[in-house]
């Protein structure tokens, strides 16, 4: 994992697709900051259903795996989350 960059909402908004895509693909977290403040963080899908989870207190999986068995081409990554959940219930 590299270091997060740090980047003006006004280089977001030049950049964003690069942003985007170095998130999605790359695992890239950028920090966006105004007036020289912190104030929101991109990082990827995968990143933030560990957070997730971390927070919920569930174990961390294989999220490529588990988010190719959600039903549908693309799931939200509350229900990816939630599914997850539910499989852990009905495991006990």
């Amino acid at each position: 994992m590299t270091k997060p960059t740090l980047m003006s909402i006004h280089d977001l908004r030049h950049n964003r697709g690069k942003v985007l895509t170095e998130a999605q693909l790359a695992g890239q977290r950028s920090v966006i900051a105004r007036d020289g403040e912190p104030v929101a963080a991109i990082i990827s899908v995968n990143d933030l259903t560990h957070i997730e989870m971390l927070t919920r207190g569930l174990p961390m999986l294989d999220v490529d795996t588990d988010m190719q068995n959600i039903a549908g081409q693309r799931a939200s990554t509350r229900r990816f989350v939630e599914s997850i959940a539910a499989r852990e219930r009905h495991r006990m």
